[in-house]
């Protein structure tokens, strides 16, 4: 059975809904899309099933449906629908209102307020501080969840829907499938006045609307700010313009100061424009003791509002400031105590000028400022001659005098630069360079005229250990020089010095070309080496190679008594600053020491292997030297306070023949097969020696590839046989630079001739200065057992 094609249900009248009566809609045409069953749902079946399944459950006063389209899944029990709806709201529907958009809305307010918003952030305190109260309150203002009127009571609300209509006996229900407004609005959102809570607010144009509430804060707010950078404009143009005044015109500034406990000082201050027009330069004096001064870099500066580090100093005073910088804390002992953060600003109110920071305050007056007098600039020429000598005395409160002997090392008018030495008159572990210029730089030429930086220091007392000093340490500061009749009066940290002028004066050519001359290839120094405690030990050293232009030094250094203890170094000069002058040449070892008596490290013969093979690190094991002024000594020191003071063999001249290329030849000449090697293979670990030979099989110059044989002399049975290659590199060439490898051996208690790691034990030789004599080790077993062999060549078979 079909229905028709076409067919006009009307829209019926449905019975009330929640208390409110449908009304009848029209009668529109319908195409029915049904099968099986003679007839189908009416629009007041589906009215019916929408009172449990409608989208939302907000109070209609009508409601009126219209089915588009059907479609029969069950005959006679089961429609697919497709239908409208138009309600009308019994009571005005609300919607949430998104808060931050709707204050968007009002572009011109908007812009205004975020103006004023900016600019109160850059208002200073004293305006700042008057409508903070107004900020606070719009911070604080919370809006509570605000609605709106979206469907008045005479709105008609459309949506749409789909799903699914079955009848169960006489009643219809629907499962909703799809749902869809004219406006696309999820009606989950949607609520009514008698829904909200009294933590929600409606937004209706009356004075209890929140967002009528807020608009008003803030343009209130907006009126303040402007009046306050009105009023602070005025106040930051007087400042400006009276501290101005110090800098271009001759004023000082006079007024008492007291630090603390201390007693009150009459102090003036002076001021001069730089340069560069950008800052100024500033010293305190006490008018009672004039060397009693401070000195400052400063500036005329409107801190940054927005500059966190600003904070500080805007609390002392929130406006123009001539900020205050201590540029010499050691300068005097007023400057030593002076506080930290003092500015000096104009005071509206009063009309005085204040030094202020945010501990205290002083009051200032202006008046006609006098030039500050030197009266030593002749005294000063007399005193800076390059090679001049001073000899004095370094006195701390609760200390003995300490003894000192000073040098001009540089002195170059063309810079104003000056570089002196000064050490313990009896201990020249105990030094340090100071370089500086002549003061003539802002603002130090208002201050003391000499004031030297450290540039290289040594602090060792003569045991070797580090002593406490003001001179001779890392945290020295600046040394303060004056010039004085008899010679220099000086101050560094808490000591003070005094200089009196020797009569000799030396000749002294440049630093690199003293260095120049004591290091030439070839040249010998001695002399003893100190260990702590321990009994003098005589040392030697000799040049190996130094080549200027590549700043390149190599040496060796040997204890006349043991063969065991000879190491190579490499290294180069220090040549900046005024370190060339202190302990300028700086040396890392190459290789290790033979033999180590007490400790392996830190010392000027170093094994850097520990028990266990563990392997010191070697790259910061430097050990340092500095030349005298005269140029006849040479002072080294190594990390754990080893000592030694060189004095040049006159006899010994320079030479050649540690130079690489040199030394190449004299181990050519070494390893040929015609020379028969003897001497003495030690173990000191089980006190015994025995007598050996040493024999060169082969030796091929081109690949630097050696065969050796060594045997026991008397008994040839006992012997063992070493391949390897000669390393001509620059750092091995005069030390251990024969490196074998034991191919066989016997048995035999020596680790020499043994048969334990056959192909990878490593010996190694060196060759004495004249070729003449060769010293072998071991590269294992250096920590547990030491055996050295020492030879000495003959010719013959």
């Amino acid at each position: 059975m079909r229905f028709n094609d076409l067919q006009t249900p009307n829209a019926l009248q449905n019975h009330c809904l929640s208390g409110f009566t449908l009304r009848i809609g029209f009668w529109v045409p319908l195409l029915f899309v049904l099968t099986g069953c003679s007839s189908g749902p009416s629009e007041n079946d589906l009215l019916e099933a929408l009172e449990e399944t409608a989208p939302h459950d907000l109070v209609c006063s009508s409601r009126v449906v219209e089915i588009t389209e059907i479609k029969s899944l069950k005959e006679g029990q089961k429609w697919k629908v497709k239908f409208e709806s138009r309600d009308t709201p019994a009571e005005p529907w609300l919607l949430p209102v998104d808060v931050p958009a709707e204050l968007k809305k009002n572009v011109p307010d908007q812009e205004s307020f975020q103006t004023a918003v900016e600019q109160f952030q850059q208002l200073r305190f004293p305006e700042k501080n008057k409508i903070q109260e107004l900020h606070k309150e719009l911070r604080a203002f919370r809006f509570p969840k605000v609605y709106r009127e979206k469907y008045g009571v005479s709105d008609e609300v459309l949506w749409r829907g789909e799903g699914t209509l079955e009848k169960e006996g006489e009643l219809f229900h629907l499962e909703l499938t799809k749902v869809k407004s004219n406006e696309d609005l999820d009606f989950k959102q949607l609520t009514t006045k008698s829904k909200l809570s009294k933590q929600t607010a409606i937004a209706d144009g009356s004075q209890n609307d929140p967002l009528i509430m807020y608009q008003e804060q803030q343009r209130n707010f907006v009126d303040a700010v402007k009046s306050s950078r009105q009023k602070m404009e005025a106040r930051l143009a007087a400042e400006k313009t009276n501290l101005e005044t110090l800098v271009t015109h001759p004023v000082r500034l006079q007024g008492v100061f007291k630090n603390g406990t201390a007693k009150s000082i009459n102090l003036n201050f002076e001021f001069e424009q730089n340069r560069d027009k950008h800052s100024l330069s500033a010293v305190a004096i006490d008018s009672d003791e004039i060397i009693s001064r401070v000195v400052f870099s400063g500036s005329l500066l409107l801190p940054d509002v927005s500059e966190r580090n600003s904070f500080a100093s805007r609390n002392v005073h929130d406006g123009w400031v001539l900020t205050l910088k201590n540029e010499d804390f050691k300068l005097s002992e007023l400057a030593k105590t002076f506080p930290r953060g003092m500015v000096i600003y104009y005071d509206q109110p009063t009309a005085q000028f204040r030094l202020a920071n945010r501990n205290s305050a002083f009051d200032f007056s202006a008046e006609r400022e006098t030039q500050p007098e030197n009266n030593s600039t002749q005294l000063l020429e007399a005193r800076i001659l390059k090679g001049a000598q001073s000899s004095g005395k370094e006195k701390i409160n609760s200390m003995p005098d300490r003894l000192l002997q000073m040098t001009n090392m540089e002195f170059d008018p063309a810079r104003n630069l000056f570089r002196i030495v000064i050490q313990e008159k009896d201990n020249p572990f105990l030094s340090a360079v100071f370089e500086g210029v002549r003061r003539t730089d802002p603002p130090h030429h208002l201050g003391i005229p000499i004031q030297l930086k450290q540039v290289s220091f040594s602090h060792l007392s003569p045991n070797g250990n580090k002593t406490r000093t003001n001179l001779f340490s890392k945290q020295s500061g600046t040394l303060l020089l004056v010039p004085t009749k008899a010679g220099w009066q000086g101050v560094i940290g808490d000591a003070k010095l005094t200089f009196q002028i020797e009569k000799d004066r030396l000749t002294l050519p440049s630093a690199l070309e003293r260095w120049k001359q004591a290091l030439q290839p070839g040249t010998q120094w001695s002399g003893p080496l100190y260990w702590k405690n321990d009994p003098e030990e005589a040392l030697r050293m000799r040049i190996a190679d130094y080549r200027p232009d590549q700043n390149y030094v190599r040496l060796v250094l040997k204890k006349k008594s043991d063969a065991r203890q000879y190491v190579v170094y490499e290294g180069s000069l220090q040549k900046e600053s005024g370190t060339i002058d202190g302990f300028g040449l700086v040396m890392q070892q190459r290789g290790q020491s033979s033999f180590v008596d007490k400790i392996s490290d830190g010392v000027f013969f170093n094994q850097y292997v520990y028990s266990g093979g563990r392997v010191w690190n070697i790259d910061w094991d430097h050990k340092v030297f500095r030349l005298s002024p005269d140029g006849k000594q040479m002072y080294a020191y190594s990390l754990r306070g080893q000592r030694t003071i060189l004095t040049k063999d006159e006899a010994v001249k320079p030479s050649h023949q540690l130079k690489t290329a040199e030394f190449q030849k004299l181990w050519r000449s070494a390893l040929s097969t015609t020379i028969l090697w003897k001497g003495v293979l030690t173990a000191p670990k089980t006190n015994s020696s025995v007598e050996i030979l040493a024999k060169i099989r082969s030796y091929e110059p081109t690949t630097n590839t050696v065969e050796l044989v060594l045997e026991v002399k008397g008994n040839s049975k006992i012997k063992a046989n070493y391949k390897g290659t000669l390393v001509t590199t620059e750092n091995m060439i005069n030390g251990y630079a024969l490196n074998l490898k034991k191919m066989t051996g016997v048995n035999s208690t020596s680790h020499f001739f043994d048969t334990y790691n056959l192909g990878s034990r490593k010996v190694q030789f060196r060759l004495n200065e004249t070729g003449t004599k060769m010293y072998g080790r071991l590269t294992d077993f250096q920590y547990d057992d030491p055996e050295f062999i020492e030879l000495e060549a003959s010719t013959g078979k």
